[in-house]
């Protein structure tokens, strides 16, 4: 491999680019994007770019190299302490939703309905369950089995 052009691929062009950060996972031969918008948070003097707080998907099917066009997502919460991670297990979408502010503190795991296209409750977490000292917990979600490990 001598150049960029010998590992790197053009696919597509990208048809209505709705927010300037985005989240890409990786499906079911599709290229799953989540946009970001700018969540302001004055009660700790900053934001950041979220896709919790209501924004869109859109994904690239990379066997008929062709858009399926944006879709506007509703918001899953407006809490100023939330973190997320979008991640792929078991050929579904999830988004997890945690906080960090003093201690680990987990909220809900919501799944992508890939037909309707919008974020569905799959298990939401016990109140104050803050991991302070706990090594990891393990937590049964329908069939699924989420492991968190803290070292």
């Amino acid at each position: 491999m001598n150049s960029k052009s010998d590992w790197l691929q053009k696919i597509g062009e990208y048809q209505n680019k709705l927010e300037e950060y985005q989240k890409v996972v990786f499906c079911e031969e599709k290229l799953w994007f989540f946009g970001q918008k700018y969540f302001e948070r004055p009660n700790y003097h900053w934001g950041n770019y979220v896709a919790f707080n209501g924004s869109h998907s859109d994904y690239f099917d990379t066997i008929t190299n062709t858009w399926g066009g944006p879709k506007q997502l509703e918001a899953i919460s407006s809490k100023q302490h939330f973190g997320e991670l979008i991640f792929v297990s078991d050929s579904e979408i999830f988004l997890f939703l945690f906080s960090h502010f003093g201690t680990m503190c987990f909220y809900s795991l919501h799944q992508f309905n890939k037909n309707k296209r919008c974020w569905e409750l799959f298990f939401e977490f016990e109140e104050n369950n803050k991991l302070e000292k706990t090594p990891y917990i393990l937590t049964e979600c329908g069939t699924y089995m989420v492991w968190v490990l803290f070292f």
